[in-house]
């Protein structure tokens, strides 16, 4: 399980983006990105973690 703690939406030419800041149940915070393109059926995730 997770949260999110801040989440913000981004849009460019035919690309959105959802990017998340989340934290695991253990504590660790990362940041989550995904982009939907326009006319894809799929959509591109990216996780960095952050370390503190």
């Amino acid at each position: 399980m997770e949260d999110i703690l801040k989440s913000t939406v981004l849009e460019y030419d035919k690309s959105t983006f959802l990017i998340d800041l989340r934290e695991e149940k253990a504590g660790k915070e990362y940041v989550k990105s995904r982009e939907n393109i326009e006319g894809n059926k799929g959509t591109l995730e990216l996780k960095i973690n952050i370390r503190r």
